[in-house]
């Protein structure tokens, strides 16, 4: 696989990619492998007994015979939610007993829908996630620029760069590119290359095109158009496999690839880890005291659990604050 996931280590055959709602269920027992990376997580294994774990399984294929055969319009949200809800302690089970991602969108495809998402990541780590990443973004991302225009960024003429195109694209087509622009400064003053978190690929490219250019596997927003931040189409690719589709925004879109990393139990890849925990600690505010989500050893570049990277940004910002205000 190409993410490393904090999961059982047997290894997991690949399904058909066919959607399937007739599974067997395994009956969690107190021998059970469980996972290893409850990192940041309040409810990461809910108690689940052979007296649930029939009865729910019946729920899930319910839900499979929805998602299948019922127009999305039709669907019936406040039920699904419910079922979603019902059903958390065995989603957890399948995800944290390591099965793969396609093998998990074939038995919970609501799961992998905005709703579906945001509502597991909350009864998993009891954040609503798209709204925590909007109201930090309306309230830092203004002056983490202006941080970077500043020569002590060392990244001034990068970020000017990135927030002229900005304007120019948000002036041209209405397009809201503030928020991509924002994440491009970071990445850039991390020195972490764009493509270790966005895929762009051509307006056309259909679900397949779309895997085979995810040669490596990572977790990633796929831009559909020339650049991220002229992106109007967004869709979610994690281990080779499109997870989510037609997303029109990008802060819907980054909110979705920050879930996945936890619901799934995806270590930070190494190229966008300082990224990726900046956006944890700044914009999510998950701080553990202990532990790491990055997919790397960093015995001398960490204070403590944090990437001593990001603690400078932070540390800079600090400062910034207090003399700028």
């Amino acid at each position: 696989m190409g993410v490393k996931m904090g999961v059982k280590t047997s290894d997991v055959g690949e399904s058909s990619g066919k959607r399937n709602d007739s599974q067997e269920v395994q009956v969690v027992g107190e021998t059970s492998k469980k996972k290893v990376d409850s990192y940041g997580c309040i409810n990461f294994s809910p108690s689940l007994n052979s007296d649930t774990a029939e009865s729910l399984e019946e729920i899930r294929e319910d839900m499979c015979r929805k998602y299948n055969n019922q127009n999305p319009k039709d669907h019936d949200w406040e039920m699904i939610e419910t079922q979603l809800r019902d059903t958390y302690s065995l989603q957890r089970y399948n995800i944290n007993e390591g099965e793969s991602v396609r093998d998990l969108l074939s038995k919970w495809p609501f799961l992998f829908t905005e709703r579906g998402l945001f509502l597991h990541f909350k009864l998993l780590v009891g954040l609503d996630i798209r709204n925590t990443i909007c109201e930090a973004f309306s309230k830092k991302a203004h002056r983490l620029n202006k941080f970077f225009k500043t020569e002590e960024s060392g990244i001034c003429k990068e970020a000017d760069e990135i927030i002229k195109e900005a304007k120019a694209q948000s002036a041209k087509d209405s397009v809201i590119a503030w928020l991509p622009a924002n994440i491009l400064a970071i990445m850039k003053y991390f020195s972490e290359k764009e493509e270790q978190l966005f895929l762009t690929v051509d307006d056309t490219s259909t679900r397949a095109e779309v895997e085979a250019a995810d040669t490596d596997g990572l977790p990633r927003i796929v831009c559909s158009g020339r650049s991220v931040m002229e992106a109007k189409k967004f869709r979610i690719v994690v281990d080779r496999v499109v997870v989510m589709s037609d997303l029109t925004s990008f802060i819907t879109s980054l909110s979705a690839l920050f879930a996945l990393f936890y619901i799934l139990n995806i270590q930070y890849q190494h190229g966008a880890s300082a990224t990726l925990e900046f956006i944890q600690r700044c914009f999510v505010g998950i701080n553990p005291n202990r532990g790491s989500k990055s997919d790397r050893k960093r015995k001398s570049s960490c204070a403590g659990s944090v990437n001593a990277k990001v603690l400078r940004l932070i540390n800079q910002m600090a400062n910034f604050e207090w003399t700028t205000c």
